[in-house]
């Protein structure tokens, strides 16, 4: 992958280039996650289209900006004193990544502006679901929707301290929801990912090869 930093409405953009052809597929990482995660992804299909990964603003070098967020702990550190607060360990799924990626990442998760980041989008994620649900109806195109293993979430969930009956429930209302974006267009389909948690990237790469592959044909 190719590294380039790119200016949009006055502020640096960090993104990730790579493969060669038409069409460009355009990948968005989660809050905490860094395109090097993707790497196992796009080494697949980098052949069969290019692609562009984009770090949204607080992650990796791109900037957080100068908007009202709120401030919490992390967010008032720099990068040495959260490196030595937080050892980032990385999972079983990220060992199959190669050293650099892994190096990447943990840079990655020691920034002081992507807690900031996190902290402003999870403030602010009532009115974002008031003015997406506000909008005009989902355009009636082609959407495949790739779900988690239901099983697999909640006993990682019970892993990570959360109460079974909790874990359980909150994964009922998971499956609820994606079920309603896949209804989102006519032309909607869904893919379990088996043995896949949160994270279906790292989990099952060749999951999201597949059904982009099979999109792409």
């Amino acid at each position: 992958m190719k590294r380039k930093i790119v200016m949009s409405k006055g502020r640096k953009v960090e993104c990730f280039m790579g493969g060669s052809g038409l069409p460009k597929v355009v990948i968005l990482p989660g809050m905490s996650s860094s395109a090097y995660e993707w790497e196992l992804v796009v080494n697949e299909w980098e052949e069969a289209a290019g692609f562009v990964i984009v770090h949204r603003p607080g992650c990796g070098q791109s900037e957080v900006g100068e908007e009202k967020r709120t401030t919490a702990q992390f967010a008032t550190m720099n990068g040495k004193q959260l490196s030595g607060i937080l050892d980032p360990v990385l999972s079983s799924a990220h060992q199959r990544l190669s050293d650099s990626a892994k190096s990447e990442i943990k840079t990655f998760l020691c920034s002081p502006f992507l807690y900031k980041a996190m902290a402003s989008e999870i403030e602010h994620w009532e009115g974002c679901a008031r003015r997406i649900k506000a909008m005009d109806s989902f355009p009636q195109v082609p959407l495949t929707v790739i779900g988690r293993d239901p099983t697999q979430s909640v006993l990682s969930s019970i892993q990570d301290g959360v109460p079974a009956e909790e874990a359980k429930m909150i994964e009922t209302i998971w499956q609820e929801l994606i079920q309603e974006q896949v209804g989102l267009s006519n032309q909607g389909t869904f893919i379990s990912a088996r043995q896949a948690t949160h994270s279906i990237h790292l989990d099952r790469p060749d999951v999201i090869v597949e059904a982009m592959k099979l999109f792409l044909s």
